[in-house]
This record gives structure tokens, sequence and C-alpha cells, in this order.
């Protein structure tokens, strides 16, 4: 059981970056720092 979470977070994590990548995340992060 816990061995899924941990892939879960791993998704989670490799969506994330791959948000960031396609400038997707990033420019919200940059445009609104603080709501993060």
């Amino acid at each position: 059981l816990k061995t899924g979470g941990v892939v879960d977070e791993q998704r989670t994590a490799d969506a994330i970056v791959t948000g960031f990548q396609n400038g997707k995340f990033g420019r919200v992060s940059i445009e609104s720092p603080e709501d993060c």
C-alpha cells in the first residue's frame, strides 16, 4: 500500500516537472508566487 503512495508522489512530481518544462506551471508560479 505504501509503495502505491510513493508511485503516486513520483507521478505527481513528474507531472510538475513536465509542467515547468512546458511553461504552464512556470508562468503561474512566476506571476503569482504568493499564491503557491
